[in-house]
């Protein structure tokens, strides 16, 4: 049974049945939502991590979901499934609930760290406990996302060469939010041979997440690279952008600041960046991929409805 399995194949039946994954839990961290669920408003809490393979390039998004019956369990899944930790995966089964729509990982399907997926602790000791990366390496290059021609969601790695001030951005019902923009460079090039350049509006407490960083390498996860009067815009709110950010050894392949200082580039900008923005309510979600999704994962099925048991 093979154990350094690509973590690309967690999400084949043929795989599944005859490989094991070992994986390093990244960025664990909790979400909490609301929602209404018989004429009541519903307190919720999500647990979510990246899990990473031996290849920086390979990983895959991993969730506890609230469930009705253990309210209690994402926040126990935040206790067991430690920064650092390395973990045997077997028998995978998807999170069937999950917004592949939000989320810029390789593999768009998430993993449900619950039965019925077999999950087991690889002890520090254990020479397998070295064997994942201890970082991620998205594979999409700001050049990449310009060459984009549909709205989704990306992750990048970069250096982040400049960090506005915030600006106040009016809403239509009256109310007010924040929003701040982040200049990334990557050293990646277009095909006219200019720098790409990515100028993305960070929107409420993501803006926070930029304080003092001008100069600082990092992977920045389920940013919106959106499709805008013909081009690519990005940007990132509070609720789904994460950040890790990098130290000097972990990512050589991005420039420092001062070695791309000259030279042309070609950028992609936030969506009004510098000019008043309005914002006409909620986004809509579409669950069009998830049903399409629900009739090769029984097993997704049956966690799906049990949760509204």
């Amino acid at each position: 049974m093979a154990e350094t399995a690509s973590v690309l194949n967690i999400t084949s039946s043929t795989a599944a049945e005859c490989a094991t994954w070992v994986v390093r839990v990244l960025d664990p961290h909790l979400e909490e939502y609301s929602f209404v669920a018989r004429g009541k408003r519903i307190a919720a809490t999500h647990f979510y991590c990246v899990l990473v393979s031996d290849t920086p390039s390979e990983y895959i998004q991993g969730a506890v979901p609230f469930e009705f019956k253990n309210r209690q369990k994402p926040r126990d899944a935040m206790k067991q499934f430690e920064l650092g930790s390395v973990w045997s995966v077997q028998k995978p089964a998807m999170d069937m609930r999950a917004k592949p729509e939000f989320n810029g990982a390789p593999i768009k399907e998430t993993l449900l760290l619950a039965p019925p997926t077999k999950l087991h602790r690889i002890a520090t000791a254990d020479p397998r406990a070295e064997l994942p990366s201890r970082f991620i390496t998205p594979a999409l290059s700001l050049t990449n996302i310009l060459g984009l021609r549909k709205t989704r969601a990306v992750d990048f790695a970069a250096v982040v060469e400049s960090v506005s001030a915030s600006r106040p951005v009016q809403k239509k019902d009256g109310g007010s939010t924040e929003v701040l923009d982040v200049v990334f460079l990557d050293g990646s090039k277009t095909q006219n041979g200019h720098l790409a350049e990515c100028t993305a509006g960070m929107w409420e407490e993501a803006g926070c997440l930029f304080t003092g960083k001008v100069g600082q390498k990092g992977v920045f996860r389920n940013c919106m690279a959106k499709m805008n009067e013909g081009k690519i815009k990005v940007e990132g709110n509070g609720k789904n952008v994460r950040v890790l950010w990098a130290s000097a050894d972990q990512m050589p392949h991005l420039p420092n600041l001062a070695d791309v200082a000259d030279g042309p580039r070609e950028s992609v900008t936030t969506p009004g960046a510098g000019k008043p923005i309005c914002l006409d309510g909620p986004a809509l979600l579409t669950c069009g991929a998830l049903l399409g999704s629900l009739k090769d994962h029984p097993v997704g099925i049956e966690r799906a409805t049990e949760c509204f048991k």
